[in-house]
C-alpha cells in the first residue's frame, strides 16, 4: 500500500483587501508584514494615506486604511 501526502504550502501573508480597518495594536510595520509578507511596505501604505496617517507615521485603531 502507497500513501502519498500533499503537500500544503501556506502563503507567507494575508489575502490583501483593499482596504483595512486599523485595530489596537497595529503599527505601520505590522500591517505591511501581514499583508504584504515585508516591514518595508509600511511606506507603501502611509503614501496611499497621506490623508488619514500622520506625518509622524502613527495610526489609531478605527483608521480605515487603503492597502494598495
Amino acid at each position: 500500500e502507497r500513501s502519498e501526502r500533499k503537500r500544503v504550502t501556506e502563503p507567507l501573508h494575508e489575502t490583501r483587501p483593499p482596504t483595512y480597518v486599523v485595530v489596537e495594536g497595529d503599527t505601520l510595520y505590522k500591517i505591511a508584514l501581514r499583508f504584504y509578507g515585508r516591514t518595508s511596505a509600511w511606506k507603501t501604505i502611509r503614501d496611499a494615506n497621506k490623508a488619514v496617517i500622520s506625518t509622524d507615521g502613527r495610526i489609531n485603531a478605527g483608521q480605515k486604511l487603503v492597502l494598495p
